[in-house]
């Protein structure tokens, strides 16, 4: 066996969207100052671009929003006043931002591909039996998990040194250029039978668009330092993780296709059959990512008994009305969660679910 080979293997990527995909900056889009629609279509400005060519053809400084400096005949790619163009509008007056690396394209960090194989293994071990008798830490919701995650990850020692998943890493994506086919205006909304909800606009990338990245496992970790690092049966893991995923993407996708049976989602009921249907090739699995995906996509808490799901539902208000300001508890009669962030075509608070978010499929080669 070479050194190189001692140290690792490496597989190759290939990452295509099933359903539409969002991965948030965090940052809002505004209309008029960021962007402004028409012909069906949304443009993003360069606001220098045409702050600038304001100053220049009136020598006083601009101190309005951008976009009311532009009219329609600006709005074209190539003008030199669009940074890029969406595919689709909105009346609505944020716009979600899709993350794009420094040159402005598109690309799937490493580690929020990382974060989905983070959670696949997670449910292997619940699934196990290995998490039994855990409970989650209660104080904040960001840090509710640790407990899990140290017995699941750091068995011996809850520092990072010795994490499992220091063994695994991924690379970010190759970039995609921002164009029509890779980039939509996209409105999703919380689909519920107890209440409406607003839909919001996001940018996303729709389906069948396809990323490359790379994926290295740790070899020197994973072999003859795995019992000093406490990792034990758990680094086994590494070597299924197409298996796990697709058994992982199979429970969601049949728990989440009776969900679409029992309210009547007919295309996500689709959406969610062809996937099940979908061939069962060697190194190609299913995973869902991004935002929008649910509670369920990104815990095991589903393989959490029944009274812990409770008490974690009073410890954090899971499921609050994001309005209330009164004293809440939740209503274990009802299902939690409640409600599926689901696309839909019309701006309307009733507009008809289409699709799911964040589904795609990968193929994982060794190079």
């Amino acid at each position: 066996m070479s050194e190189m080979k001692k140290l690792g293997r490496s597989w190759r990527l290939r990452i295509r969207t099933v359903t539409p995909m969002h991965i948030g900056t965090g940052s809002i889009l505004l209309r008029d100052y960021d962007y402004r629609t028409a012909y069906k279509e949304t443009f993003v400005l360069d606001q220098d671009a045409i702050l600038t060519r304001e100053y220049e053809r009136t020598n006083i400084v601009p101190i309005k929003s951008a976009g009311l400096y532009t009219t329609e005949r600006d709005l074209v790619s190539g003008s030199g006043l669009v940074r890029y163009t969406l595919s689709g509008e909105t009346s609505l007056d944020q716009i979600h931002e899709q993350i794009k690396d420094a040159r402005g394209n598109l690309y799937i960090p490493g580690s929020t591909f990382k974060g989905a194989l983070r959670t696949v293994l997670l449910a292997r071990m619940a699934a196990d039996g290995a998490l039994a008798g855990i409970s989650f830490k209660r104080g904040s919701p960001k840090t509710a998990a640790q407990p899990f995650e140290q017995a699941a990850f750091r068995p011996k020692n809850d520092d990072a040194k010795f994490d499992l998943l220091r063994a695994l890493q991924v690379a970010d994506s190759e970039p995609v250029p921002v164009e029509r086919k890779t980039l939509l205006l996209q409105h999703v909304r919380v689909i519920a039978d107890d209440s409406a909800s607003i839909p919001v606009a996001v940018e996303a990338i729709p389906r069948l668009v396809t990323f490359v990245s790379s994926l290295r496992l740790d070899d020197y970790l994973l072999g003859e330092h795995r019992a000093e690092l406490g990792w034990g049966s758990a680094a086994d893991l590494m070597e299924q993780l197409p298996d796990l995923a697709n058994a992982w993407a199979d429970r969601q996708i049949e728990r989440d296709q009776e969900l679409a049976k029992l309210n009547g989602w007919a295309e996500a009921k689709k959406t969610y059959a062809a996937m099940l249907k979908r061939p069962r090739t060697p190194g190609v699995f299913l995973m869902q990512m991004g935002w929008g995906t649910g509670w369920e996509s990104k815990t095991v808490g589903t393989y959490l008994p029944e009274e812990q799901i409770h008490a974690a539902r009073k410890e954090f208000e899971l499921g609050k009305p994001p309005q209330w300001r009164d004293a809440w508890h939740p209503d274990f009669d009802k299902p939690f969660p409640k409600g599926h962030r689901l696309t839909v075509k019309e701006f309307g608070n009733n507009a008809p679910a289409q699709e799911p978010l964040g589904w795609v499929l990968v193929e994982m080669k060794a190079v």
